[in-house]
């Protein structure tokens, strides 16, 4: 279990809406991209449902950059920058990556099981588009 997992205690499902809804907001405020934005000013656009603390969301949104998701992501304390979402990030958001969500979000997996993951997801789905 990762360290933010130990400091800020959310059920996978709570996960699973948080980061589908920094991303979706990410993705859609193109005027968010390269302002210094504060984490209480974030959570005031977060739907209610997913709104957390600033330290429950700093840890989040550190943990979609670490993992590739954003792109550009600066932490500068009281404030953060990003420049939008990278393509898996993009990936992300359509919803295809629900089967794969535990394989990328472990810390104990290592990056080439999530290509491997990632490179048979694609075979079959292009094969089963055939």
């Amino acid at each position: 279990m990762s360290a933010h997992r130990d400091a800020v205690p959310l059920c996978e499902q709570e996960e699973r809406a948080l980061i589908g809804a920094l991303l979706a907001l990410f993705a859609q405020r193109r005027a968010l991209r390269g302002t210094a934005l504060r984490w209480e000013a974030l959570a005031a656009l977060l739907p209610e449902a997913v709104r957390h603390p600033p330290e429950v969301l700093r840890a989040y949104t550190r943990q979609c950059s670490e993992f590739q998701l954003l792109r550009g992501f600066a932490d500068h304390g009281e404030a953060f920058t990003q420049n939008g979402l990278t393509r898996l990030g993009r990936f992300w958001t359509k919803g295809k990556w629900a089967a794969l969500y535990a394989i990328a979000w472990d810390p104990l997996v290592n990056l080439a099981s999530l290509a491997v993951a990632m490179l048979l997801y694609m075979g079959w789905s292009w094969l089963r588009g055939r």
